[in-house]
């Protein structure tokens, strides 16, 4: 079989081959790998960039197209697992003989900003090209998708689930998986993963394909969901014995007069409280399993509602649902624990169900204590990769969990502890918000009065600062290169505090306004700039024009960051702040390791 990769610029696709590189080493199976860009170079003894500045994107294109075709023609009548990796520009379509996988990470809507792959349109900018082309490229790869695989952020080495879903080694994978009209193409390998059940809705479905789906399935493994006000199934009085049905609280009694054995609410009038929609669905009479799978506010609604279903937990499932996909965390802290817990693929048919790698690196894990990177925003975050090995060892998941200020205050880090939160990294903007909680902390965090670091002993708080051990190994060449006024800090946010110690004498600007922070200088021209600006996108302000700075050391590591842009605008080398979350985070599970031996 040939599988071509798709997927967005920057979504991992070349990293990806090398992974399944790996991967291929612990099967019998051959497999060969080719990194379409790679293969043109090597044909067409130019670079990717040499080509496109010298004989323009239209003829990239169509020898793209060409190879393409090339090495499917090669590899189509071989007994081998082929794997290509096309550019992200690639228009398609794919060719005959092909199954179709988008590789897409949960950034890949943010805006990536690039320093060695080529511009495309050098009139606008490095982040309205890429949102233009994203647009472009999205719908294709919608279309021509046969699966769908999320790359967790952070991904930079092999994992064993990752490996399992090359190599055919998913098995009592558990949960739900609602069938969507693509989910034919590869029905029957998901199948095999031992779902535990397989939704099947009345309006997502044509009467064929659900008529297919129940041919196809173990009736065991079904759920028939009814999902149209006028649904010809719901009266029918000869549904398939064994399989289980879902009937919504918001539609009334079922046609048929028949006790649907599962009873669901998906709907909130507007205002609506917790407590309104709980005393309605409570109302329900008989043994039927009650879903709860309404729109959740915030962490106080979302505790009320998790203590209804703790009074019943064996007839009572609560799928926590939002707009942007902030309570999955959750879905995955009770994976094991709902009778009902959806994953997807891709999108899904809601934005709170865990995507599939996320579903399957939970299945070891219990959900007694948990860890997790609390902040706003936290998509971009590469912590629960990055401490993943360390707590899984512990059969403890991590998550990241989306945290605002505001949240805080009103009481999120105590119902997260009520939850089973145990450790937690901090970022922006609740430094110095979890620095107020600690009830035991060390002289350098008192005198940061900022706190990164968190763990939960049953009675206290412990908190620490690991910041500025990594940023003290950031800066190292920086200041072995530059003078202290050579050196300007562009913001600072929750880091101020610790970069004014290991910086005192660079000079300190508000991202915010463009004043100076420190001594008044305001006719600088720094050498160096350390961005330490969040990332606010497009309206983020950027340093003075009059500033030419050579080097730009940013401490963000996300491919959006503001920090990327500017360095590319003012022709500076960039470097990434990758290292100095790397060393903090060293610095953390060394601080979380000595404190659960206590």
């Amino acid at each position: 079989m040939i599988t071509l990769i798709i997927g967005h610029r920057g979504s991992g696709k070349t990293a990806l081959l090398k992974r399944i590189e790996q991967y291929s080493k612990t099967s019998l199976e051959p497999v060969v790998l080719i990194d379409l860009d790679m293969a043109i170079e090597k044909r067409e003894g130019m670079s990717i960039t040499e080509i496109f500045s010298v004989k323009g994107e239209q003829y990239f294109r169509k020898i793209e197209k060409k190879y393409l075709a090339d090495i499917v023609a090669e590899y189509s009548k071989q007994d081998k697992r082929v794997f290509v990796a096309a550019g992200a520009g690639y228009e398609g379509p794919p060719p005959p003989n092909t199954h179709c996988l988008w590789v897409r990470r949960t950034t890949d809507s943010l805006g990536r900003i690039f320093l060695d792959k080529p511009r495309l349109e050098s009139a606008i900018t490095p982040r309205e090209e890429y949102f233009k082309r994203h647009a472009e490229r999205e719908p294709k790869y919608r279309k021509w998708a046969d699966d769908v695989l999320f790359v967790p952020e952070g991904t930079d080495g092999p994992s064993i689930y990752e490996q399992n879903y090359f190599t055919s080694g998913i098995n009592n994978i558990g949960g739900t998986l609602t069938l969507l009209p693509e989910h034919f193409k590869t029905l029957k390998n998901k199948i095999s993963w031992g779902v535990k059940f397989f939704e099947i809705r009345s309006d997502l479905l044509t009467d064929e394909q659900i008529k297919t789906a129940i041919a196809l399935i173990p009736p065991e493994k079904i759920i028939l969901s009814f999902r149209r006000h006028i649904d010809h199934l719901g009266s029918n009085d000869s549904l398939p014995e064994n399989i289980l049905w879902d009937w919504p609280l918001e539609f009334g009694p079922t046609p048929s007069g028949k006790t649907p054995p599962i009873v669901s609410l998906h709907e909130r009038e507007p205002h609506e409280s917790i407590s309104a929609c709980l005393k309605k669905f409570n109302a329900v009479i008989g043994r039927q399993h009650l879903k709860l799978a309404i729109h959740i506010n915030d962490f106080s609604e979302l505790y009320e509602a998790h203590q209804w279903w703790m009074e019943v937990p064996a007839q009572r499932s609560f799928l926590p649902c939002s707009d942007n996909s902030r309570w999955a965390w959750y879905r995955l802290l009770m994976r094991q624990k709902m009778f009902l817990n959806f994953f997807r693929e891709g999108d899904g048919t809601a934005k709170d169900q865990p995507v599939l790698l996320d579903w399957l690196r939970m299945s070891d894990l219990s959900a007694h204590a948990f860890a997790a990177v609390l902040g706003d925003p936290i998509i971009h975050s590469h912590t629960p990769i990055e401490h993943g090995d360390f707590f899984s060892s512990r059969g403890i998941p991590v998550f990241a969990i989306r945290v605002s200020a505001h949240e805080w205050q009103e009481g999120a880090i105590n119902i997260l502890k009520k939850l089973g939160l145990r450790y937690a990294a901090i970022t922006s903007p609740l430094k110095k918000l979890a620095y107020q909680i600690c009830n035991k902390t060390d002289a350098q965090t008192v005198s940061l009065q900022s706190v990164n670091t968190l763990y939960w002993d049953n009675e206290a708080w412990h908190g620490t600062n690991t910041d500025i051990a990594g940023l003290q190994i950031l800066t190292e060449d920086l200041r072995a290169h530059y003078r202290p006024e050579q050196i300007a800090v562009w913001g600072g946010g929750g880091t101020l505090n610790t970069l004014l110690k290991t910086l005192p004498e660079a000079s300190f600007y508000s991202a915010r306004t463009g004043e100076p922070r420190n001594d008044g200088r305001m006719n600088i021209k720094p050498h160096a700039v350390i961005w330490a600006a969040g990332l606010a996108g497009k309206d983020t302000p950027f340093p003075p024009s009059e500033w030419k700075p050579k080097v730009v050391l940013d401490l963000n590591y996300s491919d959006d960051s503001p920090g990327k842009e500017y360095a590319l605008m003012v022709g500076a080398h960039h470097i990434s702040g990758l290292k100095m979350f790397k060393v903090q985070a060293e610095k953390q599970r060394i601080f979380w390791a000595k404190k659960n031996e206590r």
